[in-house]
């Protein structure tokens, strides 16, 4: 709100009431039950046009937890990350939000033990020569899953490349010499 103050008199009654806020919390573990430090964990909102709006994050410390505070009162998705060797995933242990356990926070609420468990990731990876074996750098290298996602690279000045956060699977090659 618009607020008028003069010189050298008291605006008095600015009050303003503060909605209570909730928090979402737990552990990321990889699949021993060792605790993954550093992995972002993102609230997100479910959009209009149903992509995630991010709304707050938080990285896991030392013993793989996390805490998201300061959330409205809201349906939330969580996003867990923890780079690459590990298989980023929404909760609760899906690939995608569509898919994602949603969470309600009310005002106030504390949800806790929303734990991730995050499997490892694996690579793919090759060499690219010409007809007389000498690498061919420069080519970009698209992955596509069964999914229809993309991942790309491309090959260096020796002619390998790899592609590294891929989950086991089937996926299709393609090479352009760019």
């Amino acid at each position: 709100d618009l607020v008028s103050v003069a010189l050298a008199t008291d605006t008095p009654s600015i009050d303003a009431s503060l909605l209570p806020l909730g928090s979402i919390s737990g552990f990321v573990t990889d699949e021993s039950g060792d605790p993954i430090l550093g992995t972002t964990v993102t609230a997100y909102l479910s959009g209009a046009d149903g992509q995630p709006i991010p709304i707050g994050s938080a990285d896991t410390n030392t013993a793989g937890r996390y805490i998201l505070t300061g959330l409205p009162d809201n349906t939330y998705f969580l996003h867990f990350d923890a780079g690459a060797g590990f298989t980023a995933e929404w909760y609760d242990d899906t690939l995608d939000q569509a898919s994602a356990s949603p969470l309600m926070v009310d005002a106030n609420g504390v949800i806790e033990n929303v734990d991730a468990i995050l499997a490892g990731s694996a690579e793919l990876g090759g060499s690219i020569t010409n007809g007389t074996g000498e690498p061919v750098d420069n080519v970009e290298v698209t992955l596509y899953d069964d999914r229809a996602r993309t991942f790309t690279t491309t090959s260096d000045v020796t002619g390998d490349w790899t592609v590294p956060g891929l989950q086991p699977g089937p996926y299709l090659n393609r090479y352009v010499v760019l």
